[in-house]
This record gives structure tokens, sequence and C-alpha cells, in this order.
């Protein structure tokens, strides 16, 4: 029993060495490393294809240490960046106003009463549980088309959007005779 697992090992040996080797000779080996390669048994190729498969993959990554930072970092700067630049717009029209109130006294004119307030927007509940119905639906379409499994998720949420913002509609409807303007 003993010399037949012997026998086995002996085998495996055989047949690692023998594929190992020929992982290793190549055309860009030179005849020193060639003899030294030779040289070495069993479980020394082994452990120098671990150590070159280990190096291979950790040359592997498809981005660095900084590209990968910089991609899990970039929707926060962005939303920051966003943040900034609005209220940073809105700071200017603020100054405008000021400005223009205090030009307005200076002359002694009154301002009228709309002078401080903001334009309301245009859109409705309507309007914009229909486009995102829309877009939610589109999604779902284009996943069936292009047979993508997962991006129909993608327009289910849309889509739920949009029909949840109709139903909101719906439902505040007959308290107001005219559509209801977002703000």
């Amino acid at each position: 029993m003993a010399a037949q697992d012997q026998a086995k090992q002996d085998t495996a040996k055989a047949v690692t060495r023998d594929s190992l080797e020929q992982l290793y000779m190549n055309d860009d080996l030179d005849a020193r490393e060639a003899i030294l390669l030779k040289k070495l048994d069993a479980k020394q190729l082994m452990d120098l294809e671990t150590m070159r498969l280990n190096e291979q993959g950790k040359n592997n990554m498809p981005f660095s240490g900084t590209g990968l930072m910089l991609i899990c970092l970039a929707p926060f700067i962005m939303v920051i960046l966003i943040v900034y630049f609005v209220s940073r717009e809105s700071a200017k029209k603020d100054k405008l106003r000021y400005e223009i109130s205090m030009k307005a006294l200076e002359l002694g004119q009154p301002l009228p009463e709309s002078f401080f307030d903001e334009p309301k927007k245009k859109t409705s509940r309507l309007q914009s549980g229909l486009v995102w119905l829309g877009v939610g639906i589109a999604l779902v379409i284009a996943s069936f088309v292009v047979d993508i499994e997962k991006m129909f998720l993608f327009g289910i949420i849309p889509a739920f959007v949009g029909l949840g913002i109709l139903i909101a509609y719906l439902v505040e409807k007959p308290k107001n005779n005219t559509p209801e303007v977002n703000e």
C-alpha cells in the first residue's frame, strides 16, 4: 500500500515537473538559466510558480490605488461641486437684487411688491410624473431590445417614481381645479 502511494506521489511530481519545465523552458532563457531550472526539484519549481503567479496577480489590477480612490470619491466630489456652483449662482442673484434695491432707494424709487419673490417653476406634477414614467418605460423596453436583464430593474425604478407622482397628482386634483406648480 505504501509503495502504491509513493508511486502516485512520484508520478505527480514528474508530471508537475514536466509541465512546469515546459512553462519555463522557452526561447528567452539562456543556457545558464536552463541548467539552473533543471536542477530544481518539484517543490522548488512549485514555489517558483507560486511566486510567479502571486506577482502576476499583483500586476493585474486595472487601476492603481490612487485611481481606485478617485473613482470611489468621484460621486461625492461631483455632488459637492454641484452644491458649490448652485449656491454661488444663488449668491450672485441675491447680490444683484441687493444692488438694484439699494440703487432704487438712493434714487427714491419704490420697489414693486413682487421684486423679492422667487419666480415659480412652470412644471406640474402631471408633467414630471409623465416624464418619469416615460423614462422608466423606455428603459424597460430598451432592456428587452438589447437583451440585458439587469437593465430592466433600472427601468422599473423611474417608472414607479413616475407612477407615484401621478397618483399624488390624482389624489390632490379634486382639491385644486388648476394643476399644482412645484416649487
